[in-house]
């Protein structure tokens, strides 16, 4: 826990304060990605996801995170250690790109992190990525071909 000392006055002795941990949030889904790093979605994230991108579909985005299509580098200002996974949510036949963050970079592709999911959303591939490159694509992908401009 951090600490940190209290101002101290007219010769009093400093103290010190202890700082509270945030509370952690209550979680929507905790599965595993492709190469087997623990993820988690929270759930103010996944009130975000519902209702600033209209994704309603739970197991749309497990199945992103846990089989993708296509995980893909995050360029994106905040997420410099993140990865998309892409995939299509059966049901409507939507493409979705799930933005999950590894704080722990180095060991994401031996499978020993843990990430949390920052946002998912729609993928209209008919504009230009805002992603990076391709680091997977499963074999039987049905996704249009990534953007060669990244």
């Amino acid at each position: 826990m951090a600490t940190q000392k209290a101002g101290s006055r007219g010769g009093k002795k400093s103290k010190v304060v202890k700082k509270k941990k945030p509370p952690k949030q209550p979680i929507e889904l905790a599965t595993t990605d492709w190469v087997g790093n623990t993820v988690v979605l929270y759930e103010e994230s996944w009130l975000h996801i519902q209702t600033e991108h209209g994704i309603t579909d739970l197991s749309g985005v497990q199945n992103a995170i846990h089989s993708p299509m296509r995980v893909r580098e995050c360029t994106v200002n905040y997420c410099s250690t993140a990865y998309a996974h892409e995939t299509v949510i059966p049901s409507s036949k939507e493409h979705l790109r799930v933005i999950v963050h590894y704080p722990e970079n180095e060991n994401v592709i031996a499978g020993k992190s843990i990430g949390s999911v920052k946002t998912a959303y729609p993928v209209d591939y008919t504009s230009p990525s805002r992603v990076g490159a391709v680091i997977y694509e499963d074999a039987n992908s049905t996704l249009p071909p990534p953007d060669k401009s990244k």
